[in-house]
């Protein structure tokens, strides 16, 4: 039997995770795991798991080869508690010398602000010394990293009150109650001495089986982002308790703002579900804003109707109505809960007996995700209004424009009155965020399109209807930013690109790490039935990973004489959708490109059909699709005049569909007509001018008279034809 690596001795001895002893204590399991096989370190871990002196965190690290990310200062990590994120992740953790669990909290900000951030959490947690309540906790020790900061704090013991509710549903009001006696204690003190928790939701509230309730993270959101963000990745449940002073402002967290959060929180818990479930981030926002929290007795009739009066009063729209005293608050918990009885749980649904089928109805109205869109219509005005002050504020565009303007670049003006935006001359102006409720023109003139700039912040659009003409985007050429994930990151209804150029410096050999997409789209509202209408027409794309990503399907998507090239697909799908995608291609021309339409990375089902014509494809691989992940597709292709420069393939053979459809899901198939290989010569290569991209097309029989391909005359003049001037 081979003995465990060197490597995995020493370092499992320098974390004092495994003795000699440990090693002969795992042979014999070793040996039985691996039978007549090898004993690979895996085995070794496998055996150390069993005999419960690796935690099954550790070993599926140490499994990955990450063994080294166990170590953290003089710590050794145990679980991942929450949070894996680009900027922050929460683990439990011991120290290497022994003693007891403690949680760590692993900031990741920009290495330019660490000193600064680093000074503002040590003033929280000299002010949280202070602090008598155990209810709620803030981080007691600091570390200071080259590129990270990591935040010492107690361990609560016990479940987050989400996954409380994912296991057991709504709380009993007594429970409840008492959790929110103990948090109105600690809370109420942390504001008297000035702390502000900023980030109250479900999975800062710890309770232990003895019903002993925790508020973690004291402070720190405050500290990390104290203006709200509404344009991060950030699932729907990170919102459910945002205050509505706090939206579409550059408002800062503050005790009131607690307060709400945590009404909201107590809420959830007695009803088990939030006050409002919505699947969209951006509808939980505008529900908040714009609408006031139903009362709780509504849900859960065993609340008391002093407690339930309580909750409204946290959760009053009026930052100033909102109770200011939580020691009062923690008096009045003391009313008596009152058992839910059979009675009380019919309370206030005598109509859904009387009437099944309107019951049923409902349930599948909802279900559809039309109720979303006719509820919520009203709301989606609401979030285009809090974007549009938000715009102004957004503490990540300030800091990029700032930066762009003062290497002399033009800010873009504000909208006029009917949503237009007129850029008067050349540029280069600087990306930036603009919101506007209703439809929104971003417009440059056609002799001389206008130049945006972006460096590592988008072109950040965000309107019911989106149009872009006679512009030009283009990534900085300087070499100390990231890239940004797009060029143009449009939030919107519909979108239309006319004349517009997207180039990318971001080579095949550059230092960073991928090349942008041209175009990110998003709608605001997935359940209107108006939306999804992308067009793209007269527009050169180059260098960019992907011409147009959409991260949700599209109903219709249309592109005409469009020249792509050295991109690595056109069209790229992420997510599956609900109704076919109809898409036509007229007059494209793509010059070594990867693949034309690229969909997946997500689990679901996704119909693609494609009508093409008249266009010239140099596909590096020939394929003119590619599929990503586990997303079942269905992908046709008709139309007529479309020439490939080599053998037509529908899939690339590193993405060709293997497994076998399974029951009831989409059946994977492909097909095309209309399209063949014929001999394609350009004027010229692909790093030339766009007129280095006219093909001329023999061997292939046509129909029209025109050469198949994108007509140069219709195409926007480059940068370099006005930068002169």
């Amino acid at each position: 039997m081979e003995p465990p690596s060197p490597a995995l001795v020493d370092l499992l001895a320098e974390l004092r995770l495994a003795s000699p002893r440990d090693w002969r204590l795992a042979a014999r399991p070793c040996r039985r795991l691996a039978y007549d096989l090898p004993t690979f370190d895996n085995v070794w871990i496998d055996a150390l798991l069993r005999l419960r002196r690796l935690t099954p965190f550790q070993a599926s690290e140490l499994r990955d080869g990450q063994g080294e990310r166990l170590r953290v200062g003089d710590f050794v990590l145990l679980d991942r508690l929450g949070g894996n994120g680009t900027d922050s992740s929460t683990n439990l953790a011991k120290s290497i010398g022994g003693g007891s669990a403690v949680a760590l909290k692993i900031l990741k900000p920009s290495p330019a602000r660490i000193p600064s951030l680093a000074k503002q959490l040590c003033e929280v947690i000299e002010t949280s010394r202070q602090l008598r309540a155990s209810s709620v906790i803030a981080p007691h020790d600091l570390i200071v990293e080259a590129d990270r900061i990591i935040l010492v704090s107690h361990f609560a013991a016990g479940r987050d009150a989400r996954s409380q509710l994912m296991r057991g549903g709504a709380l009993p009001a007594g429970s409840v109650i008492e959790i929110a006696r103990q948090l109105f204690a600690g809370l109420g003190e942390a504001h008297r001495l000035g702390l502000v928790h900023g980030d109250i939701r479900l999975e800062a509230i710890r309770v232990s089986k003895q019903r002993n309730a925790s508020l973690v993270d004291l402070g720190i959101r405050s500290c990390i982002a104290p203006m709200l963000s509404i344009h991060s990745e950030r699932s729907p449940e990170w919102y459910e308790g945002t205050a509505p002073e706090r939206i579409g402002t550059s408002a800062p967290a503050t005790a009131a703002t607690d307060v709400y959060a945590l009404g909201s929180a107590l809420w959830h818990l007695h009803a088990g579900r939030p006050p409002f479930p919505r699947g969209d981030r951006l509808a939980v926002l505008a529900a908040h804003r714009s609408k006031p929290l139903p009362c709780v007795r509504n849900y859960a009739a065993d609340v008391p109707k002093e407690f339930a009066e309580v909750l409204q009063e946290m959760t009053a729209a009026d930052p100033a109505a909102r109770p200011k005293n939580l020691a009062e608050l923690e008096r009045r918990c003391h009313v008596k809960s009152h058992r839910r009885t059979d009675r009380a749980r019919t309370h206030g649904r005598k109509n859904e007996t009387a009437f099944p089928w309107v019951s049923a109805a409902a349930v599948l109205f909802a279900l559809s995700g039309a109720a979303l869109y006719f509820a919520d219509r009203d709301a989606v005005a609401t979030v285009l209004e809090m974007r549009v002050g938000q715009s102004t504020s957004s503490d990540g565009a300030i800091s990029s424009n700032e930066t762009k303007l003062s290497r002399s670049f033009s800010a873009i003006p504000p909208p006029d009155s009917h949503g237009v935006v007129n850029l008067a001359h050349a540029g280069p102006f600087a990306a930036a965020d603009i919101a506007v409720r209703g439809p929104l023109v971003l417009r440059g003139t056609p002799a001389r399109p206008a130049v945006i700039l972006v460096d590592d912040q988008p072109l950040h659009l965000w309107a019911d209807d989106v149009t872009l003409e006679h512009v030009i985007l283009v990534t900085s050429e300087g070499e100390a930013i990231a890239a940004p994930s797009a060029l143009a990151l449009i939030e919107a209804q519909n979108l239309t690109i006319r004349s517009c150029r997207f180039e990318s410096s971001h080579g095949l050999y550059s230092l960073r790490t991928a090349r942008p997409a041209a175009v990110a789209w998003r709608p605001i509202d997935r359940a209107d039935p108006t939306g999804g209408h992308i067009t793209l027409s007269d527009c050169v794309a180059r260098r960019v990973q992907d011409v147009v990503f959409f991260a949700e399907a599209p109903r219709r998507v249309r592109i005409s004489n469009v020249l792509s090239v050295r991109t690595q697909s056109l069209l790229a799908f992420r997510s599956p959708g609900r109704a076919p995608v109809d898409v036509e291609l007229s007059k494209v021309t793509a010059r070594d490109a990867g693949t034309v339409i690229k969909a997946g990375s997500q689990d679901g089902e996704i119909q693609i059909d494609v009508n093409g014509t008249d266009s010239v494809l140099e596909l590096k691989n020939g394929a003119l699709f590619s599929k990503v992940g586990a997303t079942q597709c269905a992908f046709t292709w008709r139309g007529s005049g479309v020439v490939t420069t080599s053998e037509v393939k529908m899939t690339a053979d590193s993405t060709a569909v293997k497994e076998a459809s399974t029951a009831g899901a989409l059946q994977q198939r492909t097909e095309a007509e209309g399209v063949a290989a014929g001999q394609v010569t350009f004027a010229g290569s692909a790093s030339g001018p766009d007129s280095a991209c006219a093909a001329r097309v023999t061997g292939v029989p046509r129909r029209a008279d025109r050469p198949p391909g994108i007509d140069l005359s219709r195409l926007p003049p480059a940068r370099a034809a006005h930068a002169a001037d």
